[in-house]
């Protein structure tokens, strides 16, 4: 059975990813989150054809969680809240 992605509210993600990653320009890891959920909602796929994981693609530019993670699945990985419902198809 796959694992699912754990559902994160954007402002909660942001403040675990700041706190990992202290030099980071809150505002501008902001906007590359919502640009990416934004995407994800729009439909936009991986190269490979699967959908955009909006966390890793604000980082990394539009892939999805294998494409990025070299993963099969997420194992109590984040995912915005409200594009979890795209990984679940």
């Amino acid at each position: 059975m796959k694992s699912r992605f754990i559902p994160v509210k954007p402002d909660r993600y942001i403040d675990l990813y700041l706190k990992e990653n202290p030099g980071t320009d809150r505002a501008h890891f902001m906007d590359r989150l919502k640009e990416s959920v934004k995407a994800c909602k729009e439909g936009e796929r991986c190269r490979c054809g699967q959908p955009i994981w909006a966390i890793g693609s604000a980082e990394v530019g539009s892939g999805c969680f294998t494409c990025i993670t070299g993963e099969g699945h997420p194992d109590s990985d984040y995912e915005i809240d409200e594009v979890c419902y795209i990984h679940m198809a």
